[in-house]
């Protein structure tokens, strides 16, 4: 009775080479679905429903690629509806604080131990979440921790935690093969951890498959001009552009302001660094990419300028196309969102006796997180779609009959008035100003919907 029909739908190509496995896989899933944050005990109906969940864990079948592959099919099917998606590459933290666990590594000291998750997360333009692509894990060794960036130098690519980012182009064009002739734009967008020339080189090859945002940090050289100036240097001393004018939201000690952007742009020929070639492979040559510079002329404080230097593989000739590019460029912090639904719904409290069964349930808690996310996000892009295309008639026969006592509808709600609902029970106040319902309310929320479905279909019997 737990089990979404939403969780019946994105899993039911799930093939673990068992169709009892397959059977409880789906039901997990539901009911952590139903119990987003809480442990197996307390999502399961029953000591024998949770042991069953952790014995599943505990199986060498189940691995994190064939449960992120049961999820894929209905991730190119909501692809395929949109005209271009964007695939945002991060890494986040997962700190056990539990630390019995065996196999995990330090962070940032050793007091914290813990392996970092590196996702492929898709949205559309609306910032709609689509799916996650690709999952991978880094557990550090001991002898790393301290080890200064300088004693990487000689260290080819692949060998380093930096690697992960070609993992994430390599996702990207998996991706796009899979997606076939018809496939909507594709683009790539990474944070100035991703600002690797080698990502960059690989991205220009590819740049008619896909394309490439990253944020850049490192000090790269123009090969394309005389004295080879670095890059940011000389494009700060162009005339402008353009300006544009962007509402900086009110935050924690920020105040609500309008910043005015002075915009530049530039078809700039980057200089490889002088690194080691890995052994085999060609040495690294010049590549052509876009550089744009948006930076605030008068900010309140040197703190709180916005500043932002993009490459890309898009071309940019004028300030439409600028615009664009930093409008794709800003959907990367909806990856955040996936992180902080995943924290907060506990994943960081899971306890297993080994990190490779402990990345197995975070990884379903990840697509757990996913889906609460994305009916967060659908009344605010989909609105007047009916509720029947994510939740069973049950569900919201159930809920309107709680919530009003009142003869069902002709027709069934809407997305928006669905939502609605079910902020009223996730504790939403609903005020004059208050934001949107977001993960937080739509997890308490749905701890509460299944008994309320409970009770209605043992009524109406």
């Amino acid at each position: 009775m737990r089990l979404r029909s939403f969780i019946e739908h994105e899993f039911d190509s799930i093939d673990l080479g068992d169709e009892r496995l397959n059977k409880r896989s789906r039901q997990i899933l539901g009911d952590l679905y139903c119990a987003p944050g809480e442990s197996y005990l307390s999502a399961c109906d029953d000591w024998a429903g949770a042991k069953g969940a952790y014995r599943f864990i505990e199986n060498e079948a189940v691995t994190t690629d064939k449960l992120l592959e049961a999820h894929r099919p209905k991730l190119i099917e909501r692809c395929h509806d949109e005209k271009e998606i964007l695939c945002i590459g991060d890494t986040t933290e997962i700190c056990i604080k539990r630390p019995r666990t065996k196999g995990l590594g330090p962070l940032n000291y050793d007091g914290r131990r813990g392996f970092l998750m590196h996702p492929l997360w898709i949205v559309n333009p609306e910032r709609l979440p689509l799916g996650i692509a690709e999952v991978r894990s880094i557990i550090r060794s001991d002898e790393e921790l301290g080890r200064k960036h300088g004693a990487y130098r000689d260290v080819p690519l692949e060998k380093r935690e930096s690697a992960k980012w070609c993992w994430s182009l390599e996702a990207t064009s998996k991706l796009r093969d899979d997606l076939g002739t018809d496939a909507p734009l594709v683009t790539a967008i990474f944070d100035r951890e991703g600002d690797i020339f080698r990502v960059l080189s690989t991205a220009v090859t590819e740049r008619d498959r896909y394309r490439l945002i990253v944020r850049a940090v490192q000090k790269r050289q123009r090969a394309d001009k005389i004295g080879s100036p670095k890059v940011w240097e000389d494009l700060a001393s162009q005339p402008l552009n353009d300006r544009i004018t962007l509402e900086v939201q009110a935050g924690r000690n920020r105040k609500q302001r309008t910043a005015v952007l002075a915009l530049r742009w530039a078809k700039v020929v980057l200089k490889p660094p002088r690194v080691r070639a890995p052994a085999g492979a060609a040495p690294l040559s010049e590549v052509e990419v876009y550089a744009i510079h948006v930076v605030e002329e008068n900010p309140p404080s040197k703190s709180d300028r916005i500043e932002w230097k993009l490459f890309t593989t898009m071309p940019v000739t004028s300030l439409g196309e600028a615009k664009g590019c930093i409008d794709r460029y800003a959907c990367r912090w909806s990856i955040e969102w996936l992180f902080r639904t995943l924290k907060s719904g506990g994943a960081e409290d899971r306890q297993f006796r080994s990190a490779a069964k402990l990345e197995k349930t975070i990884v379903q808690d990840m697509i757990v997180s996913f889906m609460v996310i994305y009916i967060s996000m659908i009344r605010r892009v989909r609105p007047d779609q009916p509720c029947t295309r994510v939740f069973r008639e049950s569900e919201w026969q159930a809920l309107w009959t709680y919530l009003f006592e009142e003869p069902l509808p002709d027709r069934p709600p809407s997305i928006e008035e669905m939502i609605e609902f079910l902020g009223m029970i996730g504790g939403y106040p609903g005020r004059k100003g208050d934001s949107p319902p977001g993960p937080k309310v739509f997890r308490r929320a749905f701890t509460k919907l299944p008994a309320i479905e409970r009770m209605w279909l043992i009524a109406n019997r």
